[in-house]
């Protein structure tokens, strides 16, 4: 008894620490996405090495604006009436999109799937617990 729960909290703690890899993971994916990382990497340089001269600054705070402008550029190519008006294009059309509809039809078999498999569980598992009361 005392082997499975050490099992078990062995691979509850293997789990968590793998969620919480996979959070800090996709924070720093969206923060890429968004431009925030390269100023804070310039910052982090720039704070590091305090015996920089005033060239190597300089460069650097040319760098952060150079990037900036660009991350800031991109995001605001896209704007919001831009993706209403392709979504009322998309739906006069009626677009039939065949890798949506067979994604939706797969996750239907599934969730049928495990919510009968889950009926059964506890089926027994009554007929267990039944069997001792």
């Amino acid at each position: 008894m005392v082997k499975f729960l050490m099992k078990c909290f062995m691979l509850t703690t293997i789990l968590l620490f793998g969620v919480l890899l996979g959070i800090y993971q996709a924070n720093n994916g969206f923060m890429q996405m968004q431009g925030h990382i390269a100023e804070t990497v310039v910052a982090k340089e720039s704070r590091s090495s305090q015996s920089m001269n005033v060239q190597e600054k300089n460069q650097n705070e040319k760098k952060a604006n150079e990037i900036k402008p660009k991350a800031k550029k991109e995001v605001e190519k896209v704007t919001s009436h831009d993706l209403q008006a392709k979504q009322k294009q998309l739906e006069e059309i009626q677009a039939f999109n065949f890798f949506s509809q067979l994604g939706f039809q797969i996750s239907e078999l599934f969730s049928k799937g495990f919510s009968t498999l889950l009926t059964q569980f506890t089926s027994v598992v009554d007929k267990v617990l039944s069997s001792f009361g």
